[in-house]
């Protein structure tokens, strides 16, 4: 009977990490600004420690990516999209904020296309 229960509460908690990984992921395609997990875990109401894990998780995934560093020095994120790049045109499957992994390198400190202006 204990194993059954343990199995089970492994099985729930499973099911709950991947539902905050969805809607933490949600969050930030729909605020499309660089958010930290303090701020994320504030507007769902979710804990902390747990949306931190959760972030964790995403960045390991490759569906999220550090971006900078916020007002309180820790870390904010940004999803990974598919699509057109801004600058080059190419399709990327990592995209962050309309800019692929070789353009972000070759564009750091210039004005940003107009399209990417919209969605900063």
């Amino acid at each position: 009977m204990g194993v059954q229960l343990d199995k089970t509460i492994d099985e729930l908690e499973i099911l709950l990490r991947t539902k905050l990984r969805g809607e933490i992921l949600d969050y930030l395609t729909t605020h499309r600004c660089p958010h930290g997990s303090r701020d994320i875990a504030a507007a769902l109401g979710k804990p902390r420690h747990a949306v931190q894990r959760a972030v964790c998780d995403l960045v390991l995934q490759g569906r999220i990516t550090q971006v900078a560093r916020g007002a309180d020095r820790k870390p904010v994120y940004r999803p990974v999209e598919v699509g057109p790049c801004e600058w080059c045109g190419l399709i990327s499957h990592r995209l962050v904020a309309g800019e692929c992994p070789a353009c972000k390198t070759l564009t750091i400190g210039l004005a940003r296309p107009s399209l990417a202006r919209l969605v900063c």
